[in-house]
């Protein structure tokens, strides 16, 4: 999803695995891996070194995008963090989010709830990726500045985008989502009290919406994206 020859950011680095990937295959000449933790950029700092990329590869402690002058990379990666982080670092230093040509963005979990946070932002979905890693899906997103237009709320909890291109992974993820909406309404069972019944609701509107993109009938929620 990174651009050819774009000079990319990825903030909270770690290892530096990704910037190292992305700059010894070619598809960018230079990024800037930063870090909040000394101890993960002086780990990035040796596999930099390791690889030999010192003059390719900038590396910088500090708090997200406050290590970038804006525009300096038009393409930011966050990845590996909660979506409520993720939103509070572009939406903390919004001069430089505001010169970022695209976002990269990986949530470990709930990446509806970071959709949801897209037009608080000032940004919309591009495109988004599955990748599967043992039992566990990742949705990685392409984000950019502009309006994030409106979808139901089942729809930007499974991904219009996803659904839109009909990602190879989408079945195998919707049915482990619709397990998942089983689960807790069996789990709630006729439990009495108004916020069981809300979830219940809830588990049910999900279960058809999904079951509907599962068996076929997702055309009529992709014709939102159109």
């Amino acid at each position: 999803m990174v651009p050819p020859g774009a000079v990319v950011a990825d903030i909270g680095t770690d290892h530096a695995y990704l910037p190292i990937r992305l700059v010894q295959s070619g598809r960018v000449n230079q990024a800037i891996a930063s870090d909040v933790s000394p101890g993960s950029l002086a780990k990035a700092r040796q596999a930099v070194v390791a690889a030999r990329l010192e003059h390719k590869i900038s590396l910088r402690l500090g708090s997200g995008l406050t290590v970038l002058a804006p525009g300096e990379a038009p393409t930011v990666v966050i990845a590996g963090l909660g979506p409520d982080t993720i939103a509070a670092i572009i939406q903390e230093t919004p001069q430089v989010a505001a010169c970022t040509q695209l976002f990269i963005l990986q949530p470990m979990h709930n990446p509806g709830q970071l959709r949801r946070r897209l037009g608080q932002l000032g940004l919309m979905l591009i495109d988004e990726h599955l990748v599967r890693e043992k039992q566990r899906f990742y949705v990685v997103m392409a984000v950019k500045i502009g309006t994030m237009p409106l979808f139901s709320p089942e729809l930007m909890e499974i991904g219009p985008c996803l659904v839109a291109k009909s990602d190879p992974w989408l079945p195998a993820y919707v049915a482990q989502k619709i397990s998942q909406e089983e689960q807790i309404r069996s789990k709630i069972g006729h439990s009495p009290g108004r916020s069981a019944q809300v979830r219940r609701q809830l588990a049910a509107q999900r279960i058809h919406a999904w079951r509907e993109i599962l068996y076929g009938s997702e055309s009529q929620l992709c014709d939102k994206l159109n």
